[in-house]
């Protein structure tokens, strides 16, 4: 059986109208019908936008690097705001740092590879 969630996601995803969104409908949106049912079978956890996990992440952080972190989340912000959490990847983050490593590199040789 759907769980609560999927059941909610599946009403604001498709129709206002709850009754053609019920899980069984054939009216119900097939991609809403299909991530219900891969959520439910297989375990997936529903979408998470970047944003509202970085708002959680501030709002429950207690230390004293905090405005550190906020500025390193508000810059990483600007460029994954539309994004959700599961597709944020270790390349991800990689190909947006590249080119801040590139610019550390070019100014402090300090940053640069070492010769042996």
């Amino acid at each position: 059986m759907l769980g609560k969630a999927c059941i909610e996601r599946l009403k604001t995803d498709t129709n206002p109208n709850p009754r053609r969104t019920a899980p069984g409908s054939p009216h119900a949106s097939p991609v809403a019908r299909t991530r219900a049912w891969r959520q439910v079978k297989l375990g997936e956890r529903p979408p998470y936008p970047w944003t509202e996990a970085t708002k959680r992440c501030l709002t429950e952080t207690r230390k004293r690097s905090k405005a550190r972190d906020d500025s390193i989340l508000g810059w990483f912000n600007e460029h994954l705001k539309d994004y959700d959490v599961q597709a944020i990847t270790r390349e991800v983050v990689q190909e947006l740092r590249a080119p801040i490593t590139f610019r550390l590199i070019k100014t402090n040789p300090a940053y640069g590879p070492t010769a042996n």
